[in-house]
């Protein structure tokens, strides 16, 4: 369907019979982007949600390794400005798990 401002574009409409998580539906994809021109845009749901799951799958190693690197860093600033409240236990706590000592 082409555009009616003149403009040159065309609109093709394809539904997918794969399941909108199916590896079929992203490889599908995968050869539509890599066939058409540059300036094509495949669209849609199901496009949307592979595009976001690339995305996410990109982007979580980066945001762990963030997290974890920051509780290895303020875990030890914590416990050090926390002092002897660090190792207090509540009461309930207390009577249930055994008494352990360490000698120095």
């Amino acid at each position: 369907m082409p555009a009616t401002d003149g403009s040159g574009l065309v609109l093709i409409q394809a539904g997918p019979k794969a399941d909108p998580s199916s590896p079929a539906l992203a490889a599908t994809v995968h050869q539509l982007r890599a066939h058409l021109p540059q300036q094509a845009k495949v669209g849609g749901a199901a496009v949307e949600n592979l595009d976001l799951q690339h995305a996410l799958n990109a982007k979580t190693p980066l945001v762990l390794g963030v997290i974890l690197t920051l509780g290895f860093l303020l875990l030890p600033v914590l416990l050090r400005l926390m002092g002897r409240r660090t190792w207090s236990c509540p009461a309930w706590l207390a009577r249930v798990l055994p008494d352990i000592r360490f000698s120095h």
